[in-house]
């Protein structure tokens, strides 16, 4: 729709005053809605296209570029994008959201409930767009809008998702706290066409839609959006996009909610390229707070050969991980699936280590997940303490250490008795100094109970 002028009786765009402090300033110069009015006439908003915003975007991190844009072409070819159809039917907006507009009739403005926007007005169309959009970004407001969502009409609750769409200010409503959760229930009442429109504008510019997916309450509305493209068939079109930035993403407070709403919601296929981008970025996941936590989600999600690859990587790079603060629980992770032949793999490449990682707090539960996951680790980890009797009481009143003494007692008795003779067999020699030491009793008091249990069966 035509955006009014800002030349000749238009006054210039309002200033946001305390009722619109929740206007999140990295898109501060998307076009500002006022419901302000004058003496002679109602404030007209300043619109401006969200292709105008200075918002910095962070460095790319793709897979191969030029891989990624054939992948675009090829499924844009294979299905064209649409935009909404601009009929009359189209063009409703709320005209009753507030006030209705200085008439003969009406000199002073008045609260209405009917919808009335006079067809074919650009005047009247930018006006109640703009309204739309400022009663979406106050808690009050966005409460009407969800409340006359679900008790409207089919045609009130059209004008209402017609005017977001084609109001041209649906990322300003996004990132908003309150404008979020309206989009999010505006969702609920889309049909498919207006599905696509609301994807043809989130996609149009590709870098403002990362960014908005970085940002928290931008992170919810497009999770809320990805789960009604389920079985639509642009759930590649999403991924592909996602894959350009894919680190930041998954590195993201924010972001990474994102990437795993489409693990949850798309196909394997439509997320292939996803599952690639974590096979070639696993490490550099792994080893960053929240790139762990996604990382672990996506072992959950990775299906077929993409899982196997990604599980092989991690076996190979399972030492340096098992020392990271991070890394470790990558680790743990995988160990916890207890996959006899990644398991085998892991303990192979830590079997140096175990004493050293023992003795850190990482470590000690990378070394307990190796005890639990498998018979093969439990003997490699018993093997590696009883190789050094000394080591092995040190280990016993390490603060770290000793869990993992206990979880190899325990683990033993059920599992391999004979192992477990070995064990209590060494620390019997030192159960006086097990006793009295503030640690070490720990380790003594588990293996008596374990000891007593034995008796008494």
């Amino acid at each position: 729709m035509a955006a009014p002028s800002s030349s000749g009786n238009n006054p210039a765009a309002f200033t946001p005053s305390a009722d619109h402090e929740g206007i999140l300033l990295p898109f501060q110069n998307l076009c500002l809605a006022s419901k302000s009015f004058s003496d002679n006439n109602y404030l007209l908003p300043s619109h401006q296209s969200h292709n105008n915003l200075n918002l910095a975007a962070p460095p790319l991190m793709s897979s191969p570029p030029e891989e990624n844009q054939e992948q675009w072409r090829r499924i844009t070819q294979q299905q064209p994008l649409p935009t909404l159809p601009r009929t009359p039917g189209n063009l409703w907006a709320p005209a009753g959201t507030l006030f209705t507009p200085r008439t003969e009739n009406n000199s002073h403005g008045e609260c209405s409930s009917s919808w009335n926007r006079q067809l074919g007005d650009d005047r009247n169309m930018g006006y109640y767009d703009g309204l739309l959009v400022a009663m979406a970004k106050t808690q009050r407001g966005s409460m009407e809008l969800n409340k006359w969502l679900r008790s409207g009409n089919r045609r009130e609750r059209q004008e209402i998702v017609d005017g977001v769409i084609i109001g041209g200010c649906i990322f300003e409503v996004m990132v908003h706290r309150y404008g979020h959760r309206f989009f999010i229930s505006l969702l609920d009442f889309c049909d498919s066409v207006q599905l696509h429109a609301i994807f043809v504008t989130l996609t149009a510019d590709r870098e403002l839609f990362l960014s908005l997916s970085l940002l928290k309450h931008g992170s919810s509305a497009v999770q809320g959006f990805i789960k009604k493209l389920k079985r639509t068939g642009l759930g590649q079109c999403i991924t592909l996009i996602l894959s350009s930035r894919f680190v930041e993403l998954m590195k993201s407070e924010h972001g990474r909610f994102v990437v795993q709403q489409c693990l949850y919601t798309f196909n394997a296929k439509e997320n292939e390229v996803l599952f690639n981008s974590t096979i070639f970025y696993f490490r550099e996941l792994a080893t960053s707070v929240y790139g762990c936590a996604s990382l672990n989600i996506c072992l959950s999600c990775i299906c077929g050969v993409h899982r196997l690859q990604l599980l092989e990587n991690i076996a190979e790079e399972s030492e340096f991980l098992s020392y990271d603060p991070y890394g470790n629980h990558v680790v743990q992770e995988v160990l916890m699936l207890k996959n006899n032949e990644i398991t085998r793999k892991i303990c192979d490449r830590l079997r140096r280590h175990f004493i050293h990682l023992a003795l850190k707090k990482s470590g000690s539960h990378v070394v307990e997940k190796c005890i639990q996951a498998s018979e093969y680790g439990l003997e490699s980890v018993v093997e590696s303490l009883l190789g050094c009797e000394k080591t092995f009481l040190i280990i016993a009143r390490d603060r770290f250490g000793n869990y993992v003494v206990q979880t190899a007692l325990k683990t033993a008795k059920t599992s391999n008795f004979r192992l477990y003779q070995l064990l209590v067999a060494v620390l019997k020699t030192q159960w006086p100094v097990l006793s009295s030491n503030t640690i070490g009793k720990y380790v003594y008091k588990e293996m008596r109970d374990l000891e007593s249990s034995t008796e008494n069966v």
